[in-house]
C-alpha cells in the first residue's frame, strides 16, 4: 500500500529497474537465481506492480492534462460570454444615457454647449448646481471628487458622452443658441410690456 503513495519517478524507476533486472536474468549476464529462490519472482512481481501504477500515473496524468485544458477552455468561454454580455449591457446603458442629450433643459444644454465652444471636456460651477447635478444623474457627467473651491467645482464630461458631442456639435451650439435667442426674445417682449 505504501507503493501507492510513492511519486511517479520512482515508480517508474523501479519499473525500469526490473526489467533491466529481468533482462539480464534472461540473456544470462546476471543470474537472479544467484541471490535466492525467491529473487526472480519478487523482481517479476516487482516489475508487473511498479509498471501497473506507472501507467496507471501516466493515464491519470493524461486525463488530469485533458481535463485541466476542457476546465480552461469552458472558463475562457465562460468569461468571453460574461464579457460579453456586460459588453452589451454597457452598450445599451450608453444609449440610454445619449439618448438623454435630446431631452435636456436649456441650462443643461448650456454647460455641454459651453464645453464644446472650449474645446474641453471639462468644466467648473457651484458645487450645488442643480443643472449639473441633473446632468450627473442622467450619466452625462461626474466629478472627480477631491476638495475644490465650491464656487468652481470641476465637472467631466464622460468620454462616451464627449465623443457623441464632437460628432454632433454644431446641432448643440445650435440647439444652445436657439434657447439664448427665445429666452433673450421672451426678456425683450416682459421689457415692452412694462412700456
Amino acid at each position: 500500500m505504501n507503493a501507492l503513495k510513492l511519486p511517479t519517478k520512482v515508480l517508474s524507476g523501479l519499473f525500469v529497474a526490473s526489467v533491466i533486472l529481468l533482462s539480464l536474468d534472461k540473456t544470462e549476464v546476471l543470474a537472479l537465481s544467484a541471490f535466492g529462490s525467491l529473487a526472480k519472482p519478487a523482481t517479476i512481481l516487482l516489475c508487473v506492480v511498479s509498471g501497473a501504477l506507472t501507467f496507471t500515473a501516466i493515464i491519470a496524468f493524461l486525463i488530469d492534462l485533458f481535463t485541466a485544458e476542457r476546465k480552461k477552455t469552458v472558463l475562457k468561454q465562460r468569461r468571453d460570454m460574461r464579457k460579453a454580455e456586460e459588453d452589451e449591457q454597457f452598450e445599451r446603458q450608453k444609449q440610454k444615457v445619449l439618448s438623454r442629450i435630446e431631452y435636456l433643459s436649456k441650462d443643461e444644454l448650456k454647460y455641454l454647449a459651453d464645453c464644446l465652444r472650449e474645446n474641453s471636456q471639462t468644466f467648473t460651477t457651484y458645487v450645488h448646481s442643480p443643472s449639473a447635478s441633473t446632468l450627473g444623474s442622467k450619466g452625462l457627467i461626474y466629478t472627480p471628487g477631491g476638495t475644490h473651491h465650491q464656487d468652481y467645482y470641476p465637472f467631466v464630461v464622460n468620454d462616451f458622452v464627449w465623443q457623441y458631442l464632437l460628432d454632433h456639435k454644431a446641432e448643440i451650439i445650435a440647439r444652445d443658441e436657439e434657447n439664448t435667442r427665445k429666452e433673450e426674445e421672451r426678456k425683450r417682449n416682459a421689457r415692452n410690456r412694462r412700456y
